[in-house]
């Protein structure tokens, strides 16, 4: 028997192209509220489903922090990039929840652009 559950770190919707410089523009809004801004700056990479935040130091290279999987326009779930395993790991959101805002996911990712 099958049993069909939902993975929130499984699927998405695939972001259309018309729609990367908008949540580029969401990002680097929220970015400038930011404490850390602009000694630390994001790069955002979009492929598929995924939007990545990257964020690099004093024109460095980019360093992973994050990657978000798109469901809907306000709906992200989100993996934390672990550079203990280089790898991105599922992670919920500051409220408990598996899905979030563009906005929470950079708050969250942020914890290494803070002292």
């Amino acid at each position: 028997m099958k049993v069909w559950c939902f993975d929130p770190q499984a699927g998405g919707v695939k972001i259309s192209p018309d729609k990367f410089q908008s949540i580029v523009d969401q990002a680097v809004a929220h970015e400038r509220e930011q404490a850390w801004y602009p000694k630390f700056k994001l790069k955002i990479r979009f492929k598929g489903q995924f939007c990545y935040l990257d964020a690099f130091e004093n024109g460095e290279e980019a360093s992973p922090i994050g990657r978000l999987r798109h469901f809907a326009d306000k709906r992200w779930s989100l993996a934390f990039y672990a550079y203990s395993t280089m790898s991105y790991q599922p992670c919920v959101f500051s409220n408990g929840e598996w899905f979030g805002t563009l906005e929470d996911a950079i708050d969250i990712c942020s914890v290494y652009l803070t002292n």
